[in-house]
C-alpha cells in the first residue's frame, strides 16, 4: 500500500475545503498500489491564458510526473487524473 506526503498545497491558505477533497482524492489514487515507497505531491494554483488551473506533481527518487486539472476541478477528477499518471508511470 502506497501513501503520499503532501509537501506543498497552496491551495490551503486560501481555500481550505477544496484542498482538503484534492488531497483525499489523490490518497484514495495512490492508496491501493502495491509500491511501499512514500510519494511526494506538490499542488499549486496556476494561471493558464484564459482560466485558472491545479498543476500536481507527484515524486518520488528518480522519478516525477506532472498534470494538471481544471479549477475548479469537477467531483473525481483528481482522483481519475491520479489514478491515470500513476497507470502510465514506471510505477505502473
Amino acid at each position: 500500500m502506497s501513501e503520499v506526503k503532501f509537501l506543498e498545497n497552496r491551495l490551503r491558505s486560501w481555500t481550505p475545503a477544496l484542498a482538503q477533497a484534492m488531497e483525499d482524492e489523490i490518497r484514495r489514487a495512490v492508496a491501493p498500489r502495491p509500491e511501499t515507497e512514500e510519494l511526494g505531491c506538490r499542488i499549486c494554483l496556476e494561471q493558464g491564458k484564459e482560466d485558472l488551473f491545479v498543476g500536481i506533481l507527484l515524486e518520488r527518487e528518480g522519478w516525477g510526473a506532472r498534470f494538471v486539472v481544471s479549477f475548479p476541478s469537477a467531483d473525481g477528477e483528481v482522483h481519475s487524473s491520479t489514478e491515470r499518471v500513476l497507470r502510465k508511470s514506471v510505477l505502473g
